[in-house]
């Protein structure tokens, strides 16, 4: 049985959001600052145009990951999650391509995973 969404869940979940919206961007120098940095790595032959990331809980909004640039074929860019307060691991992600396509990965552990490649 799911517990009901209340309004402190709804207002402490907002309070980590505007903290994660303000930091959760490309890190530029490639050093994992913190246990859930991870890299995306473009396997396709499309170019990665966007991304998201959420809390790995039931309606948890998506925060625009800022990529810099998009991520072309073969290209890899590093995530900087030190923005998200708290000790959360579990987030769902998601890419969008040039192609009109995207990729969701649901519960992902980032305090284990350092690489989601498509």
């Amino acid at each position: 049985m799911n517990k009901p969404f209340t309004r402190t869940a709804a207002l402490a979940l907002a309070a980590i959001v505007t903290g994660a919206l303000a930091s959760v961007a490309s890190a530029q120098d490639g050093q994992r600052r913190d246990i859930r940095d991870f890299r995306f790595v473009n396997t396709t032959a499309a170019v990665i145009q966007g991304a998201w990331i959420s809390l790995a809980t039931p309606r948890a909004p998506w925060v625009k990951i800022d990529l810099s640039s998009p991520i072309g074929p073969n290209g890899t860019r590093e995530i900087g999650m030190s923005g998200w307060r708290g000790s959360q691991c579990y987030f769902d992600v998601k890419v969008s391509f040039d192609d009109g396509k995207s990729v969701v990965w649901n519960n992902v552990n980032l305090c284990r995973v350092t690489n989601l490649s498509t």
